[in-house]
């Protein structure tokens, strides 16, 4: 197993809040930015990193419309939690970025979740071409049977999963949302009010222009909280991937 897993000790996570703290209530909890930078208890950060790195990644494809979608699958040891865990990715990334980069397939699963990461059409793998975002996503969804999915959406897969977060499939189905510096922020900020989905605003402090929109965006969203990852660039995950691991272990753990 690659040397980059590292050690996932509390001093390895540096994270600077910035700003007023804002809150999320989920399931009739409020929970604040500190909570979700904290680091992965003791005990339960070293079950999870030890476990993942025997975790296996499955490779596998389905039919999405007229495109043929690739995608990576992780499956927990014991019976999955309810919640699931659908990955996107930006322009420049693929899905083995969640497997190779930043083991978060893995983690997920070690956490007790099903992780999924696809292969957006016309990238890595995957063949043909988006039409109509919205229709993707919920037919994707459908597709690969994740259940009260979470989505994962940093950069480039904004353009997919925000017309979904605002329309009334995506209201209806979406348990949690977690964008990171997602395209296309502002373009729907007038629809947010309405979106009830708990949602987690990641982004990197070096991140002047889409992180910074995102989370001006994203503030007339009900139930949202922001997780600003310090020092980290536009790709926050990557440069901080224990701080990133530990906000999801203690935001899905809330949903």
């Amino acid at each position: 197993m690659s040397s980059s897993w590292g050690k996932p000790a509390c001093a390895v996570i540096t994270v600077v809040v910035v700003g007023t703290l804002v809150w999320l209530c989920l399931s009739h909890r409020a929970m604040s930015t500190a909570v979700l930078t904290d680091p992965i208890p003791d005990g339960e950060r070293e079950t999870i990193y030890t476990a993942a790195k025997e975790m296996a990644v499955l490779e596998q494809q389905t039919r999405v419309g007229a495109c043929q979608v690739a995608y990576l699958e992780c499956l927990p040891a014991q019976a999955a939690r309810q919640v699931q865990v659908l990955l996107l990715h930006g322009a420049a990334f693929s899905a083995i970025t969640w497997r190779d980069k930043t083991h978060t397939l893995q983690l997920l699963a070690a956490m007790g979740y099903r992780a999924v990461a696809i292969d957006i059409p016309g990238h890595g793998k995957s063949t043909g071409r988006v039409e109509e975002p919205a229709s993707f996503m919920a037919e994707l969804i459908s597709a690969l049977q994740v259940e009260q999915p979470v989505v994962v959406s940093p950069s480039m897969s904004g353009s997919l999963s925000l017309p979904y977060l605002c329309s009334q499939e995506g209201r209806k189905t979406l348990k949690g949302f977690v964008p990171v510096a997602p395209v296309g922020a502002r373009d729907h900020s007038q629809q947010y009010a309405g979106v009830q989905t708990p949602t987690m605003v990641v982004y990197g402090s070096r991140d002047q222009q889409l992180g910074l929109q995102s989370v001006e965006a994203f503030a007339s969203l009900p139930h949202h909280s922001v997780v600003p990852l310090a020092p980290a660039g536009h790709a926050a995950y990557l440069d901080q991937p224990h701080a990133w691991h530990a906000a999801l272990y203690h935001f899905l753990s809330h949903l």
